[in-house]
């Protein structure tokens, strides 16, 4: 027999409409939805589920309210003690990394910039310790060669709705086992910033500024981590597409030896 469960969910990406629709499909409940992303919000608004207004709005239901879980889908905010202990089962977290490695913020630009060949995706219970808790569901995949921090969050997303389909049946069936993480988190806080801020400095190599490149480009969104840039005298650049040429220039690094209509 399965088990239909009630539940809250918090996130700021379109990822928290995919994974709600498998709670729904699954027939269980959906008491609420804070999002800041307006993709979401559509979706809730279509299907029903309560929309809250402010997070505050969103905490005091949550303390208050008999209900069996909460997920947290890449949600940027850090919850209290009081809301993660509010399900009368588990709150749980979707985190785009392989933890216990890369907890924290802007897991996959952090990947790209120490040049690992693989990454993964982790859903884990919530703990007063952020991105600390015991391990339900885990996936490593590689890195490709041309990722970039689009790319790479992409692919998360992608293994993260197929893991997440796989959790709720495990819920469903009550077969949900946990794992502890096999060592301390290693935790990049969110304000930790790439060296000199993301500017390209031409006393690195083309297959260093290739891969500073790909860890911040984010193009078209904005990121708070920063955007690759360089200087050309005092102006600002920053580059929407960059590739590495199969050969050395001759030419002194840094310098413009073109412009065409769109490079």
């Amino acid at each position: 027999m399965l088990n239909t469960f009630s539940c809250y969910v918090i996130g700021d990406d379109f990822l928290i409409a995919k994974c709600c629709e498998l709670i729904l499909q699954n027939d269980c409940r959906i008491l609420g939805i804070l999002s800041s992303n307006p993709q979401a919000l559509e979706w809730a608004a279509n299907n029903k589920v309560p929309i809250f207004a402010s997070f505050i709005e969103f905490e005091q239901a949550v303390t208050n309210t008999n209900f069996d879980y909460l997920f947290s889908i890449s949600n940027k905010k850090i919850l209290s003690d009081s809301v993660i202990n509010s399900p009368a089962k588990f709150a749980i977290n979707y985190h785009n990394a392989l933890l216990p490695k890369y907890g924290g913020s802007y897991a996959t630009t952090w990947a790209i910039l120490n040049k690992e060949r693989y990454h993964g995706i982790t859903w884990h219970l919530m703990t007063s310790q952020v991105d600390g808790g015991d391990i339900l569901e885990q996936i490593e995949f590689p890195i490709q060669e041309d990722d970039t921090m689009v790319t790479l969050n992409t692919r998360c997303h992608e293994y993260a709705v197929k893991l997440f389909e796989k959790l709720i049946k495990k819920i469903a069936l009550g077969k949900i086992k946990t794992r502890k993480q096999s060592a301390a988190v290693e935790y990049y806080p969110i304000n930790k910033k790439v060296k000199y801020d993301g500017i390209i400095t031409w006393d690195e190599t083309a297959e260093e500024i290739y891969t500073l490149f790909r860890a911040l480009n984010s193009y078209p969104s904005l990121n708070h981590i920063g955007l690759p840039k360089l200087l050309i005298g005092s102006v600002v650049f920053i580059p929407r597409i960059l590739s590495v040429l199969p050969k050395a220039s001759t030419n002194k690094p840094g310098t413009v030896i073109d412009f065409t209509n769109d490079s």
